[in-house]
């Protein structure tokens, strides 16, 4: 894990591809459902490797690879980003492909797992539906750090609901990109991350320095962990970590803090800060 270039994760694991093949092979998929979306990273990468497919309302072919499968079968302690080229929670995904991704998260539990959605309704109602009828020995799984993306007030107000309501046992939100000022609830219950940071790449939108403060008091004054990830001004290039107001903000829920990469990373940048 290097926190200094902005990543609380050790790797990545798309455990889903849409098997539709374009010019290039098969891909990711995915479909634009937030303002955060209009400048997608990950379409991007699709049309760059992957299958060149438009990241919009036409129906994906998802397969869940067996090679992609076998990459979390190891046994060193990792913490997984979970399908950040794509959401689980698609409406394309078949509830069987998300069950055997969660049996895999289960079979391995040395690991932690980050999930991200937008579409927290989705991820409600199938966690809801899996803990009364899924036989997964414990449930919600242990492991596994349940974010949802929210780039604007709006967003978190018709999510908040959903967030702190779909058992998990960690919750957090992802306001990046933050496209606008975003005040935290004080009845946030639960809410135990917040990862923030500025839109990257072309076309990308201006965040005040203060919306990125408001949410760290906001997150301190509630007993959240605040992880500030990158930030920018005008055209220079993109800071990762950036200071703020004297410090960088490199916090950790629990579940993750006792986590052994975790526990070397905070190490590694708090040398790095000296």
């Amino acid at each position: 894990m290097d926190i200094l270039s902005g990543k609380w994760w050790d790797a990545s694991w798309n455990p889903l591809q849409d098997t539709r093949k374009g010019s290039t092979g098969i891909g990711y998929h995915c479909t634009k459902v937030s303002p955060g979306c209009d400048h997608c990273w990950a379409e991007a990468m699709n049309n760059r490797f992957g299958n060149r497919e438009p990241f919009d309302g036409t129906p994906a072919k998802y397969e869940l690879l067996p090679k992609a499968i076998d990459k979390v079968y190891t046994k060193k302690p990792t913490v997984f980003s979970v399908q950040d080229m794509g959401d689980i929670f698609h409406c394309d995904v078949s509830t069987s492909q998300r069950i055997d991704i969660y049996r895999a998260m289960e079979k391995n539990p040395q690991h932690v797992f980050v999930t991200c959605t937008k579409r927290s309704l989705n991820a409600r109602r199938w966690i809801e539906w899996a803990s009364k009828y899924s036989s997964f020995q414990e449930w919600p799984l242990p492991n596994v750090v349940s974010l949802v993306s929210c780039c604007t007030q709006k967003e978190l107000d018709v999510k908040l609901e959903d967030i702190t309501r779909t058992p998990a046992a960690s919750h957090g939100i992802s306001i990046e990109p933050m496209l606008g000022p975003i005040y935290i609830p004080d009845d946030a219950f639960g809410l135990d991350w917040v990862i923030c940071g500025c839109e990257s790449g072309p076309g990308a939108r201006h965040m005040p320095i203060e919306w990125a403060r408001q949410v760290r008091d906001r997150c301190h004054s509630l007993g959240i962990a605040f992880f500030f990830q990158q930030w920018k001004v005008g055209t220079v290039p993109i800071e990762k970590m950036p200071d703020l107001d004297g410090n960088t903000h490199y916090e950790f829920p629990k579940l993750l803090t006792n986590h052994i990469s975790v526990i070397k990373a905070v190490e590694e940048m708090a040398q790095s800060c000296l």
